[in-house]
């Protein structure tokens, strides 16, 4: 089976820095980090408002948890050598919202953990995004479980993944050249009812 390109360290920046703007739209929207060595990330608010940033919890239990929530800016937090990992946060303020904005540390992957019950199928996390350079196909996700995975179909087709994700393996993905900006959603079977409706992958550009 073709497996998901693997970054070289040297392709991305081991200590990056994401800013929060004014719309609390963060700045790269989709962050590639990379490095051999241990790797750091800088939040900052320039938004000038009191912001927080949540990140999501891991799809599944036991997962890496990268990054501590944010209250108070500029906030470094460090990443171990060696890890490859990938996660989505939330920016809020004064009851507003923006996100998911996503962080790929070496080769990720962005994981979702898909669960049938009564017939039901819950996608964790719902929504995702998934970071792509336009460059190469780098951002990556991967669908659990992989053991007898479940069917996947993409909305009219359009699979923005290589190779192509037509059940769920466990893994790694890349995101392909030309689909950042983009939204595509996806149903997992054999569950005629899909809960809380089917999964979507928002291509995120770094």
């Amino acid at each position: 089976m073709a497996t998901a390109r693997e970054l070289p360290i040297e392709d991305f920046n081991a200590n990056p820095t994401i800013t929060i703007g004014a719309d609390l739209t963060p700045s790269p929207q989709a962050c590639l980090v990379s490095g051999d060595s241990q790797m750091s990330v800088t939040f900052s608010n320039a938004s000038g408002e009191a912001i927080q940033v949540n990140f999501v919890p891991p799809a599944i239990p036991g997962g890496p948890v990268l990054f501590s929530n944010i209250t108070s800016f500029p906030n470094t937090q460090s990443v171990q050598a060696g890890t490859d990992a990938s996660v989505n946060y939330y920016v809020t303020a004064n009851g507003e919202i923006s996100g998911p904005w996503c962080i790929q540390v070496n080769n990720g992957p962005m994981k979702v953990q898909l669960t049938l019950v009564n017939n039901v199928m819950t996608y964790t996390p719902a929504t995702v995004a998934v970071p792509q350079s336009n460059l190469v196909a780098d951002g990556t996700l991967a669908i659990f479980p992989a053991l007898n995975g479940f069917p996947i179909s993409w909305l009219n087709n359009l699979d923005p993944f290589t190779p192509a994700i037509n059940v769920s393996d466990g893994s790694s993905h890349a995101s392909n050249p030309g689909t950042a900006g983009n939204t595509y959603s996806y149903t997992a079977g054999p569950s005629p009812d899909d809960s809380p409706g089917g999964g979507k992958v928002i291509i995120t550009s770094t």
